[in-house]
């Protein structure tokens, strides 16, 4: 076996690890709203996931500004996750400006993106095609399919109003703990997109030196 390869091999604990690490701080910010009984807009749960996607979205300008290789990948990537920011940010935008003022923003940064992909297109596929067999964007791929599909079948007003009919529970508590389950639910989401934008600073490093890989292996 390669040195390359037992190097590659060490690096699963490392990155158990690391997973280990931010799925242990995404329950201690669920526990901290669930001692309070009740799942604010300002509690720990929405600003963790707000932290999240800030540190998310730093990362990839980082890597935007830092690299050529996979520029316009990480760009489009990052505003992407930056209209989830903004609209994580809803009630904000509504209570120091006005009503859906957050749309501005958020449509502001899809018509950027829109821009420079139809002035891109080949360049963003060729980025697209060198990442796609990556272990970062198998992460991503689970992480958005938890966020905006797992997450909305879960927390369908259905299945809870069965389940609390079951128990014969007062409409106010099904609402309560109904929005903690699927505030968590978009949390994990948003802790695995972190995950993988850690391990896209790994791609973006090794296809940013092909001859040094070449030489290791």
């Amino acid at each position: 076996m390669k040195q390359t390869e037992i190097k590659d091999l060490l690096s699963i604990p490392l990155r158990l690890a690391s997973i280990a690490v931010i799925f242990l701080l995404t329950y201690f910010v669920m526990a901290q709203d669930f001692k309070l009984g009740k799942i604010k807009e300002n509690g720990y749960i929405e600003n963790t996931q707000l932290l999240f996607l800030g540190i998310t979205m730093i990362i990839l300008v980082v890597l935007a500004v830092k690299y050529t290789t996979l520029r316009l990948y990480n760009i489009i990537l990052a505003l992407f996750f930056f209209t989830h920011f903004v609209r994580e940010n809803d009630a904000r935008f509504e209570d120091y400006l006005f009503e859906y003022a957050w749309n501005i923003p958020a449509y502001s940064a899809v018509l950027v993106a829109v821009m420079l992909l139809a002035k891109n297109w080949e360049k963003y596929l060729n980025q697209l095609y060198s990442v796609k067999e990556s272990i970062h964007f198998g992460i991503l791929i689970v992480g958005l399919a938890i966020l905006h599909l797992f997450s909305r079948l879960y927390g369908k007003k259905t299945n809870w109003m069965g389940l609390f009919e079951i128990i014969d529970a007062p409409m106010e508590q099904y609402r309560s703990i109904k929005d903690a389950s699927e505030e968590c639910v978009e949390l994990l989401a948003y802790s695995i997109i972190l995950y993988s934008v850690f391990e896209l600073i790994f791609v973006t490093k090794k296809l940013s030196n092909p001859t040094k890989s070449a030489r290791q292996d």
